[in-house]
């Protein structure tokens, strides 16, 4: 038995080779475990727990948002989103600017993004992985105690359920893979 991850089930291209073969599609309910499987039955499985954990340092558009297992960004502004949880509509794109400092010299940058919806968190993948190709008046490489701004443009699919969701993404060293800065944002789906 082939075992997907959610962010599998949700990509447009896995839902679309995945489809013809589904025998049925539950609704998701707020606690519960997509029950959507093909005829080999589809289980998503929980990751592990995310690398990057809710603190109170850094603010998003005035409430306090971070991770605890990396610096926290200086700030953090997700565009059309004046409180918390961020609405976003399915098909959109969930769009960040992550001021942070390098605290070390860094020579590239990758990103990572774990999701948690209905209480499981996988490995959300993103069209452009390499950070350095996001960043905003800066580039690769960093200096250690140069201060950057990173976009984050995170893609939510239009077969993503209309649920609340983390998001925690963390910028990594590509050399020494050393967390650089943590952030994490809460939203929810909507139609």
């Amino acid at each position: 038995m082939r075992w997907y991850s959610f962010a599998d089930v949700v990509s447009m291209s896995s839902f679309k080779a995945l489809a013809p073969s589904a025998m049925w599609i539950d609704e998701l309910h707020a606690h519960s475990v997509s029950r959507w499987r093909p005829c080999d039955e589809l289980i998503i499985r929980p990751r592990s727990p995310t690398e990057c954990v809710r603190s109170r340092k850094a603010e998003v558009n005035g409430e306090v948002h971070g991770g605890d297992k990396g610096p926290k960004p200086i700030e953090v502004r997700v565009k059309g989103c004046d409180e918390l949880p961020c609405i976003i509509k399915r098909g959109e794109n969930i769009v960040a600017e992550v001021d942070f400092v390098a605290e070390k010299s860094v020579e590239s940058l990758n990103v990572k993004v774990k999701a948690t919806v209905l209480g499981i968190t996988v490995d959300y993948p993103l069209p452009q992985p390499d950070a350095c190709k996001s960043l905003i008046d800066s580039a690769c490489p960093l200096e250690a105690g140069d201060i950057a701004t990173y976009t984050l443009d995170l893609p939510i699919t239009p077969v993503i359920p209309t649920v609340p969701f983390s998001v925690d993404a963390s910028l990594i060293n590509g050399d020494s893979e050393e967390v650089v800065s943590c952030f994490g944002i809460d939203g929810e789906v909507v139609a």
